[in-house]
């Protein structure tokens, strides 16, 4: 599995985790990958900055953002943080040494 690296926030934490948590009440217990994705960020120190993620877990990442989106519009709310966030899952970096 080819392995990612996508800088972390607490903002983007909260977000992904919102995101993540609206997806496992959506669907319930067959959800396990979301749940278990909820508990990697929780458990994440911030200290570090890059959380590593497989392609499974970005795939998960970004259905929760993009149901997190499309619920936003329904309510017609801004989107301009979950866009971005969606946009880092979907072009993560693949070396943990970013350039700044």
């Amino acid at each position: 599995m080819t392995k990612y690296y996508i800088e972390m926030k607490e903002t983007k934490r909260n977000m992904m985790s919102d995101a993540l948590l609206s997806l496992y009440r959506k669907k319930g217990p067959e959800s396990e990958e979301a749940r278990q994705m909820g508990l990697k960020l929780w458990d994440f120190d911030l200290k570090e900055k890059r959380m590593e993620i497989t392609s499974d877990e970005q795939r998960v990442l970004r259905h929760a953002l993009n149901d997190l989106r499309n619920q936003r519009l329904e309510e017609g709310k801004y989107t301009d943080g979950v866009e971005a966030a969606i946009m880092e899952v979907m072009k993560p970096h693949r070396t943990k040494h970013f350039p700044w």
